[in-house]
């Protein structure tokens, strides 16, 4: 399956929000209980880690100032945080700047970050610290990803008792282009094989790279052929060189004047 970053991230989003509030106070009160005798200033961010809720953090930083992150789960202008005027006194520019999410340089992320464009496809030059200097305080998930890895639970029980798959499951999967041609399914939807096939996941870091970057066989011989040839000619032209120059001192030896 293949979705839009916007349209995953904003059902991920919501079908997260109840689990996210669960697991945030289930963290946050072991980590505050397990740090509160630490003298490592790092100590309650590591284990949020450990637990992979950073997110939690982020949000708490972003309810503290007022920063809604669901405004900005699809490309959207920013007035950082109501302080669009004296951002422009600060910054001293009148450019119009965007906030939207991003993938980061790996892959395996999603952060947001901010732009000068309404698609938010143009990176602002020092962006985070723009935001910073502007807003007052770091933009949340700008290093942490909006998407943790931990899975969404897709099926529940409904009134009757009866499994069922829920919104932000189901709405991805309607949203996606699919190629379930190996799938124990009735009817497979094959209508996007043929992009999907073109693209290779590497599931270590999430990098994605086109399966076209793939070794070719002829061309190996043919580069083979080639550095082979070419060392025989450089070898051969050696031999000529030297023979030449053999000759050379023969005939110079032959015409010496007698004395």
């Amino acid at each position: 399956y293949i979705v839009h970053m916007n349209t995953f991230v904003s059902y991920y989003m919501e079908g997260m929000a109840d689990e996210k509030d669960r697991v945030c106070e289930d963290v946050d009160e072991y980590c505050e209980a397990d740090c509160q005798n630490s003298e490592d200033g790092d100590c309650l961010y590591t284990c949020y880690e450990e637990y992979d809720a950073s997110f939690c953090l982020e949000e708490d930083l972003a309810e503290t100032y007022g920063f809604d992150t669901e405004e900005y789960l699809e490309c959207a202008k920013t007035d950082f945080g109501g302080r669009r005027k004296l951002a422009e006194r600060k910054l001293n520019d009148e450019v119009e700047y965007y906030i939207g999410p991003f993938c980061a340089a790996q892959g395996g992320e999603i952060h947001l970050g901010v732009f000068t464009d309404e698609t938010c496809t143009t990176r602002a030059d020092n962006g985070d610290s723009t935001f910073a200097s502007a807003a007052g305080y770091s933009l949340p998930f700008s290093d942490d990803s909006l998407i943790p890895t931990r899975c969404l639970k897709c099926g529940y029980k409904n009134g009757d008792g009866e499994y069922a798959t829920n919104e932000a499951c189901s709405g991805i999967y309607q949203m996606s282009g699919k190629c379930e041609t190996r799938m124990n399914v009735d009817y497979p939807n094959e209508s996007s094989c043929d992009y999907i096939e073109g693209i290779k996941i590497i599931r270590e870091d999430g990098v994605i790279r086109t399966s076209s970057v793939r070794k070719s066989k002829s061309a190996a011989v043919a580069i083979g052929v080639f550095i082979t040839v070419s060392v025989l000619l450089a070898g051969y032209v050696f031999y000529l060189r030297t023979k030449l120059s053999r000759a050379q001192i023969n005939l110079a030896a032959s015409t010496a004047p007698l004395t």
